[in-house]
């Protein structure tokens, strides 16, 4: 007899659990939903090669890896589409050639290379399930390509004596920045996370050209 009032108790407390756990999840609306929108983060993972760019001598640069961090919120939300605004810091590691490698008749970048970007964009999907979307996405920003060896070896072994005094353009402050592409999106049925994969278009204004970034993504919505 105590079993089965241990079981019958059980039984209601997971009812009764289930059915708080609906309303929480409940909208204004009163319509239950399984698919979390609104302010998220994601973290993604690729490469990025660049095509006929002046600045990197055509293709001495293979791409590593492209890291990258953002923050949104999906500002509209409805069954079949979504609109977001997204904010990106990424980084993009590159194997620079070997000093035989280099075409000393023009200025290019130093050896391996490091990019950060900081880009926003606008992203409008529309959902050909209820879990699964395709988007597309454009917007802008501002890219960063450090010196890594020291200034003066820079400019008294490269720059003065095989270009003339004329250092290259991507290493000269920030580059503008344009990035356009499409996005797929998965939501798992693990409360909060999605997966999906971006692949961007990129062109560095004045230095690096045209660039193609495919990366996948792990993210979650608050």
């Amino acid at each position: 007899m105590r079993s089965m009032i241990a079981c019958f108790a059980l039984a209601a407390t997971l009812v009764s659990t289930s059915a708080f756990a609906k309303d929480a999840a409940a909208g204004k609306d009163g319509v239950v939903r399984e698919i979390n929108k609104g302010l998220y983060m994601k973290s993604g993972i690729g490469a990025t090669p660049y095509f006929a760019s002046n600045s990197l001598g055509g293709s001495l640069l293979s791409p590593v890896m492209t890291v990258d961090l953002s923050i949104g919120n999906d500002i509209v939300d409805k069954e079949r589409l979504s609109m977001a605004v997204e904010a990106q810091l990424s980084q993009q590691l590159h194997d620079g050639p070997k000093d035989e490698g280099i075409a000393f008749e023009a200025p290019i970048v130093q050896g391996d290379v490091h990019i950060f970007a900081i880009t926003a964009t606008y992203e409008v999907s529309a959902y050909i399930t209820r879990r699964f979307g395709v988007g597309v996405r454009g917007g802008g920003g501002v890219s960063v390509i450090p010196l890594l060896m020291k200034d003066p070896y820079y400019n008294d072994q490269i720059v003065t004596p095989y270009w003339g005094g004329v250092r290259a353009s991507a290493h000269e402050g920030v580059q503008p920045t344009v990035r356009a592409g499409a996005t797929i999106e998965y939501y798992t049925k693990l409360s909060h996370f999605s997966v999906g994969a971006d692949i961007d278009a990129l062109i560095v204004v004045g230095s690096l050209g045209f660039g193609v970034s495919p990366t996948g993504y792990l993210k979650y919505t608050f």
